[in-house]
């Protein structure tokens, strides 16, 4: 789980609501996972976002590469949004959160990352016990 300190950090570039057509920069903390042999983007990106405490998965209609691959990579967003939460096959997070959001909804937030990730485990434990019966059957 990040510290609230850290998922300020990451939200100091949010000073304003981000709009319908922004571009946002994501640096390369995010781009780790393309490092990791992750081919398509598009498929292994999940973005979620929280508007008013309500979470939704997001649609992305642009995942691109600017200059190269280390430097930073354009996500252009169809909504507005008061937080987004990033995660693909490599595990890489990345929380960020305008700055004007309340307490409330940022544990909301913490609340609702804590679900996907219990989701995910829950998928590969499933996945591993399948494989497994499988295996000896």
């Amino acid at each position: 789980m990040f510290s609230r300190s850290s998922v300020i950090h990451l939200a100091a570039v949010l000073n304003k609501k981000i709009q319908a057509s922004d571009t946002l920069k994501i640096h390369s903390v995010l781009l780790t996972s393309r490092l990791q042999g992750v081919v398509d983007p598009n498929e292994m990106l999940e973005v979620y976002l929280g508007e008013n405490g309500a979470f939704t998965k997001l649609d992305v209609t642009e995942f691109r590469d600017t200059n190269d691959i280390l430097h930073e990579t354009d996500i252009i967003i169809t909504d507005t949004f008061d937080y987004l939460y990033f995660t693909n096959v490599a595990n890489v997070e990345v929380i960020l959160i305008n700055q004007f959001v309340s307490y409330k909804d940022m544990n909301l937030l913490f609340q609702k990352v804590s679900d996907i990730r219990n989701e995910k485990l829950k998928k590969l434990v499933s996945q591993k016990k399948e494989y497994l019966g499988r295996r000896l059957s």
